[in-house]
C-alpha cells in the first residue's frame, strides 16, 4: 500500500538493519504526487509562490484528474497509480507509462483492496471510466512534471550528495539513525523504527529484496510508505536541504499538451494511429514521411514498451499494436 504518513503508528523492525540491501532511486513520479498534494491541501510548509505556481500550471480538467489521490481523505492509493521504482534512476515517462498500461482490471481490484466495495464518492469518476480517468491523470502529472523540470533540475547535487549520504549511513551501520530522521516524529524504540501513519497500526519488517529510499521534493514532512503484507519494500521521505530550492522564486516550464503526443512524442503516436491493422515497415515509414531507418528507430522504442510487436511474413517485416499499445491510445483518443 501506498501512504502518506499522519498519526497512528507504523513500526518497521531494525533487527537486522545491517543485513539489509538498500538503494536509493531518484525518480520525480512521488516528488510530484507530494507537490500537488501540498499545492491542493497545504500544510502551511510549502512556501506561497511555489504553491500559486503549481496551482496555476494545471487546467481545471487536469486537476480533477489528481484531486483523489491528493485527496487527505484518501488513506491509501492504488499502487498502480504510484508506482514505485526499483531502478536508481527512473524517468517520469517510464513511471507514466506504467500507470497507463496497468489495464482496467488492476486499477479496479486495487481500488477495492485499498479503498473496500463502497467507493467513496470523490474516487466515483474512476470506478465509472477508469481507462479515460488513467489517460487523464497520466497527462495530469506529465504536465506538472515538464513545468517542475526547472525545480527538479536544480536538485541534482542535493540528490547526489543523499545517495552519498544513505550509502556512508548504511556503511557506517547506522541506518538506524538515518531513517529516524525521515520524519519529525519518527524515533527508535525498542529495537524498531516508528512512523506516525494515517489509520492502520502496522508492524513490517524488510525482506530479502532489500529497501529502497525515494528522497522527494516537497514542501512538507510527507512520506509515502509501500508494503506488500507486512514487508516493507520503499519509503519516499523529503530531500535533505530542499528548502533552499523551494524558496527560489518559481521558474516552470511551459507545459506540454494533454495529449498522447505528451507522453510518447508526436512520432510515435502518429505510429499508433496508423496501425489500425497490421502493415509493413515500409507503410509505417511512408506514414511518417521518414526514412525507412527513422522510422524504425521509433518502431524500436515503441517495442521496447510493449505498445507494438513486429514479425517477418516473408520478405516483409510487418508492425502490429498490441493489446497494450490499443489500451494506450483509448486512453487518449477514445
Amino acid at each position: 500500500m501506498d501512504r502518506p504518513l499522519a498519526p497512528a503508528r507504523l513500526r518497521i523492525g531494525l533487527a537486522d538493519a545491517h543485513r539489509w540491501p538498500l538503494r536509493v532511486a531518484i525518480a520525480p513520479l512521488a516528488s510530484l504526487i507530494a507537490l500537488l498534494a501540498d499545492a491542493y491541501h497545504p500544510r502551511g510548509h510549502l512556501p506561497g509562490p511555489w504553491r500559486d505556481a503549481i496551482r496555476q500550471m494545471l487546467p481545471a480538467r487536469a486537476r480533477e484528474a489528481v484531486a483523489p489521490v491528493v485527496d487527505p481523505r484518501t488513506p491509501a492509493v492504488p499502487n498502480c497509480l504510484i508506482p514505485m521504482p526499483e531502478a536508481h534512476l527512473v524517468p517520469l515517462a517510464d513511471d507514466l507509462d506504467r500507470i497507463v498500461t496497468a489495464g482496467r482490471d488492476v486499477l479496479l481490484d486495487e481500488l477495492e483492496l485499498e479503498l473496500g466495495p463502497q467507493v467513496p464518492g470523490h474516487w466515483q469518476p474512476v470506478a465509472r471510466q477508469p481507462l479515460r480517468w488513467v489517460g487523464m491523470y497520466a497527462a495530469a502529472l506529465q504536465r506538472a512534471g515538464d513545468a517542475v523540470t526547472p525545480l527538479w533540475t536544480r536538485a541534482e547535487a542535493l540528490l547526489e550528495r543523499e545517495v552519498e549520504r544513505v550509502g556512508a549511513a548504511a556503511a557506517r551501520g547506522a541506518l538506524a539513525e538515518l531513517l529516524a530522521g525521515v520524519h519529525p516524529e519518527a524515533r527508535v524504540e525498542d529495537g524498531a523504527l516508528v512512523l506516525p501513519d494515517y489509520h492502520d497500526t502496522l508492524d513490517l519488517h524488510v525482506g530479502s529484496a532489500g529497501l529502497v529510499l525515494i528522497p522527494m521534493l516537497t514542501g512538507t514532512h510527507r512520506i509515502i510508505v509501500q508494503h506488500r503484507g507486512d514487508e516493507l519494500t520503499h519509503i519516499a521521505y523529503p530531500l535533505p536541504g530542499r528548502n533552499r530550492l523551494l524558496h527560489v522564486e518559481p521558474d516552470l516550464a511551459r507545459p506540454t499538451p494533454d495529449a498522447l503526443e505528451a507522453l510518447v512524442g508526436p512520432a510515435r503516436a502518429r505510429v499508433l494511429r496508423h496501425l489500425d491493422r497490421p502493415t509493413t515497415a515500409g507503410d509505417v515509414a511512408d506514414a511518417l514521411l521518414a526514412v525507412p531507418s527513422a522510422a524504425t528507430r521509433h518502431v524500436t522504442v515503441l517495442e521496447e514498451a510493449g505498445l507494438v510487436a513486429r514479425e517477418r511474413q516473408g520478405r516483409n517485416v510487418v508492425v502490429r499494436r498490441t493489446v497494450r499499445g490499443t489500451q494506450l491510445l483509448a486512453l487518449y483518443d477514445g
